[in-house]
């Protein structure tokens, strides 16, 4: 197959349901803007405008790039807000400085010359370059290592890694920090240590019991959770967790916690410790 209808099929594959959740294109958004609010941004490696598209619906003005002509002819077509070049991420066409953040989703390992590829973002950002990346790799698991970069080549790069996962056993053994999101918010952000140890904000609490441990013998206790998840397009006023919390107050529902730092290092968004701290001050 070759012409327009392979250039539909290679779009329809980038843009299926299946992948979109896999990549959890609306969590890496959130935590990119969390990370650096930004007015514009560079979609390096913009493909058919799936992640530009997600930024260009948070108000950032986006610019996207890709040595493809068929790939940037179908995100102008797709994005109509955005601005799309044909250029290799080697070679960026733009000044330094240029723009607030650059991001790369998926396409750092398909470089000729990655090392290259980021010296061009650091020159262009002013403030952030997030580099999207499947983690090292796993024995079995999907895709296979030559799309992945190794701890090794990690260090190497000099990256802050962010990983976004659902299973805390992981996360636990290969980062330095944890960030709890629920339903997009940020929830409990701590060193790790402290995060596993001393969990503060209940939602923390119950993802933590519910790790699995490599024991037989041991009895799981039942995490301190009820109801159902929210749906994330039309979340409940006040804390995103307050129809699943236990320790639910009146003014959860009303006021959306802010992200405090209860401790040192140790930040959450509950009203237990935003009512703690107030007493404790007064």
């Amino acid at each position: 197959m070759s012409g327009p209808e392979a250039v539909d099929e290679k779009i329809t594959k980038l843009r299926r349901k299946e992948r979109i959740a896999q990549l959890e294109v609306e969590r890496v958004v959130d935590l990119c803007l969390e990370m650096s609010p930004m007015a514009d941004l560079l979609d390096i490696g913009t493909g058919s405008g799936l992640f530009a598209e997600a930024f260009a619906a948070r108000g950032v003005k986006v610019i996207g790039i890709d040595p493809d002509p068929d790939m940037i002819a179908a995100a102008r077509g797709l994005v109509p807000a955005g601005s799309f070049h044909v250029a290799a991420a080697e070679a960026l066409p733009f000044a330094d400085r240029a723009v607030d953040a650059c991001f790369m989703g998926m396409v750092l390992h398909e470089t000729a010359d990655s090392d290259r590829a980021l010296l061009e973002a650091r020159r262009v950002a002013r403030n952030l370059v997030a580099v999207l990346e499947w983690p090292p790799p796993m024995p079995t698991d999907p895709p296979p290592p030559a799309r992945r970069f190794d701890y090794e080549e990690i260090d190497r790069m000099n990256f802050t890694c962010i990983w976004v996962s659902h299973d805390l056993s992981i996360l636990s053994n290969v980062s330095e920090r944890l960030m709890i999101m629920y339903l997009g918010r940020t929830m409990e952000l701590a060193p790790t240590r402290d995060l596993i140890t001393d969990p503060l904000h209940p939602y923390a609490k119950a993802l933590i019991a519910a790790v699995a441990i490599p024991d037989p013998t041991y009895r799981r206790p039942i995490p301190n959770i009820r109801g159902e998840v929210s749906q994330p397009i039309d979340p409940p006023p006040g804390c995103r967790f307050q129809t699943r919390c236990t320790e639910v107050m009146n003014v959860c529902a009303e006021v959306e916690p802010p992200l405090i730092e209860a401790k040192p290092r140790h930040f959450v968004a509950c009203h237990l410790y935003r009512s703690a701290n107030s007493e404790s001050s007064t």
